[in-house]
């Protein structure tokens, strides 16, 4: 199959390939012929990494930031438990209010 000839690229939508190959649209030598006529690009891929999320779509890192954002609520809320029981005030010295006598 040459670059110059005309195609129907829905023909060849793999998501349906099959449905128009059952329909007759498309018989099988012809789609075995296109796909064999492809370029190998092998050699031009890069490697990637996508890690998914819990709801099945790419992270993008929001795992991370998640992650943070719940570290920084979990280090405030118990530095404000903390500041409520007194702890960590022992080494700090107390503040004395100056007075001036007139």
């Amino acid at each position: 199959m040459s670059n110059a000839q005309e195609i129907d690229l829905e023909l060849y939508d793999t998501r349906i390939v099959e449905r128009n190959i059952l329909e007759g649209k498309l018989d099988r030598a012809t789609w075995d012929a296109y796909l064999a006529a492809l370029p190998d690009d092998a050699d031009d891929a890069e490697a990637t990494e996508c890690r998914m999320g819990v709801d099945g779509e790419p992270d993008f890192g929001r795992a991370e930031a998640l992650e943070a954002a719940a570290a920084e609520a979990a280090a405030a809320e118990a530095a404000a438990e903390g500041a409520e029981e007194g702890e960590g005030l022992e080494n700090e010295e107390p503040v004395v209010a100056e007075t001036t006598e007139e």
